[in-house]
């Protein structure tokens, strides 16, 4: 099947911004009620109402020269099909987006692709793999550059007063510049996003009420980062400051391994569902950056033409590792009494090995009160009475920053010159903390349902404590 569609896009809230004459006469009145002087003559404010002199007297529409009408389009095709031993899903789709900005946009290529498979009366496997890949243009500024928000800022307030360009084709300023002339130098800020995502899985079914289930997932992600920011002669009195070049490679890889076991029974009123589980992860992320700056000219963009004194760069690399064993044990009869035990039994990285694991469980109970026979009297009103109450403790090593229980270095710490070489310094990072570990809290939760004249009314009684 093939699905597409075409659209247009507006700005359509923005601020209702005044004539170059009346923000003359209000900013008059503005100075005059502060005690100071007027800025604008009688005279200079009849120029900017007639338009007899509009490189000196102008009235600019910065958003009617700034905002375009953007137009997106997107297509996808989808193929499905199988019998009862396989079944398969493949898609890919197109996206292509302009902004109501020049020069920003977004290009989007994305795929999938799902197969299930029958291997036996027991074994069913299946696999799913994802691509999608986004490349996103900003316009940018040549004052506080990376992104198109001071473009739109000064869009936003700087004065009609102010000449878009002078008859010889320079610009009028501001302090920051000509966020015009930043359009129109076309230079933008690019992120190429890319990401993967496989993931193959195994279910065996041992016994009726017992199943097996095996999966690992690959995630991979990546982002590349570039900005070169232009140098820009607004007229002969005022420019940019050097252009500069500054690009980031940014990689994430997770690997995640699973296994889990189910068992699911019932008989005569009594339903018994069991899981155990296993899960394993490792995580790898590594930056990269450098910059250079004062290239001969904006039509040189790589990294080798620019000044090799102004050079920096930095990266790093940052892995985690988890474990996990877990479980849960559920119980109920006939609907009516409930009783859930949940276990995990998490190690962490970060920790050191003495202090890298944590046991953290959790139970709960339910009674329908509704269900009990002394209730069945109240059945035309009441559908639903449930009272519960649970407990549980949650392990949290987010918060914490990693790796505390090593003694480190911090390299390159600070730098000075002697004679004609840099040298750099290297600091110890501090005593390491052998201690720290899993952040804890245990949570009591007590709830009542109801349902009243069948669903009509519903609603939910809670007592919540977290420590």
């Amino acid at each position: 099947s093939y699905s597409g569609y075409f659209g247009i896009q507006n700005a359509t809230a923005l601020m209702d911004r005044m004539n170059s004459a009346d923000a003359a006469y209000y900013y008059n009145k503005a100075l005059e009620r502060s005690g100071k002087a007027p800025r604008f003559s009688e005279e200079a404010i009849q120029k900017f109402r007639d338009g007899s002199d509009p490189y000196n007297y102008p009235n600019t529409d910065w958003y009617g020269l700034a905002f375009k009408t953007a137009w997106q389009n997107r297509h996808s095709v989808n193929i499905t099909g199988g019998n009862e031993f396989v079944k398969y899903l493949a898609s890919a789709g197109y996206l292509m987006q302009s902004s109501i900005l020049p020069n920003a946009g977004r290009e989007q290529f994305n795929g999938r692709a799902n197969l299930d498979m029958v291997l036996s009366k027991r074994i069913t496997a299946h696999l799913n793999l994802a691509y999608i890949q986004n490349n996103y243009r900003d316009a940018s500024s040549a004052y506080a550059g990376g992104s198109s928000d001071q473009i739109i800022r000064q869009l936003n307030i700087i004065a009609p007063w102010i000449v878009y360009k002078y008859e010889d084709g320079t610009y009028g300023t501001v302090s920051d510049g000509n966020p015009m002339a930043w359009l129109e130098s076309g230079m933008t800020v690019n992120r190429n996003n890319r990401n993967f995502t496989g993931m193959i899985g195994l279910d065996y079914q041992i016994l009726k009420d017992l199943k097996l289930t095996l999966q690992g997932a690959y995630v991979d992600a990546s982002q590349r980062y570039s900005y070169f920011q232009k140098y820009i002669q607004y007229n002969p009195n005022k420019a940019s400051d050097p252009n500069k070049l500054e690009i980031a490679h940014y990689d994430w890889h997770r690997t995640t391994f699973d296994a889990f076991l189910n068992y699911d029974k019932s008989f005569a009123k009594h339903n018994i569902k069991a899981m155990l589980g296993w899960h394993t992860e490792r995580f790898k992320y590594l930056p990269d950056w450098m910059y250079r700056k004062s290239f001969p000219n904006n039509d040189l963009t790589d990294m080798n033409a620019g000044d090799a004194s102004t050079q920096q760069n930095a990266g790093n690399t940052r892995e985690l590792a988890m474990v996990s064993y877990f479980g849960r044990l559920n119980y109920d009869y006939a609907g009516r009494y409930l009783v859930e035990f949940s276990f995990r039994y998490d190690g962490s990285s970060k920790f050191a090995k003495e202090k890298r694991w944590g046991f953290f469980p959790s139970v709960s109970a339910g009674w329908r009160i509704s269900e009990e026979a002394f209730m069945k009297k109240y059945s035309n009103v009441l559908d639903n009475l449930k009272l519960r109450a649970s407990w549980g403790r949650l392990g949290d090593d987010e918060a914490v920053e990693g790796f505390q229980y090593l003694e480190g270095y911090t390299y390159p710490y600070s730098s000075y010159i002697l004679g004609s070489e840099v040298i750099r310094t290297v600091v110890p990072k501090g005593l390491a903390n052998r201690n720290i570990t899993w952040y804890t809290s245990d949570i009591y939760n007590f709830g009542l349902d109801f349902d009243l004249w069948h669903g009509k009314l519903s609603g939910t009684v809670e007592l919540f404590y977290r420590h």
